[in-house]
Parts: structure tokens; C-alpha cells; sequence
């Protein structure tokens, strides 16, 4: 079974079967704030829990982009990724 550092959620490969349920089963027990360093700087934090995911949409003056988001250098990733939107 994959530690929780196998667990790699930016890559899109991790998602070429279908939504990986198995790791994200895991990450509710286990680590249901589950940081992973991205590549482009800073940590990729994600929520598997309903009542947390709704705690952090629903508290917009603790939890804001106002100051700031970080997203990825465009280049092949970014294209891979916007090829799998519908």
C-alpha cells in the first residue's frame, strides 16, 4: 500500500484510472489535511473531508486568496492539464 508521501495528488497520472479512491479513503483516516510540497514552490494543501472542506468555504476571513495564490509556471503540465477539462 502507498505511504501517505506516495500519495501524489498534482500529478496527473495519479488520476489516469479515474479519481484515485483508494488514496483519498486513506487521506480521510489518516491525514485529511494532507500538504505535499509542489514543485512550483510553496505546499499543495487538500482537504478529504466534507465538514472540513465546508468549515474552509465557509470562513472566507480566516480562509482567503486576498493575499495572494500561487499557481504553476504554465508549460507541458499546465497543458496536459487543461486537455483533460471538459
Amino acid at each position: 500500500m502507498a505511504t501517505q508521501r506516495d500519495i501524489n495528488l498534482i500529478d496527473p497520472a495519479s488520476f489516469a484510472g479515474g479519481p484515485p479512491h483508494a488514496h483519498f479513503d486513506r487521506l480521510r483516516r489518516e491525514d485529511p489535511a494532507h500538504g505535499q510540497p509542489n514543485p512550483q514552490g510553496g505546499t499543495l494543501w487538500s482537504l478529504t473531508r466534507f465538514a472540513d472542506i465546508r468549515s474552509v468555504e465557509t470562513d472566507p476571513k480566516q480562509f482567503t486568496s486576498t493575499r495572494g495564490m500561487h499557481y504553476p509556471t504554465p508549460g507541458e503540465h499546465a497543458k496536459r492539464m487543461t486537455d483533460n477539462i471538459i
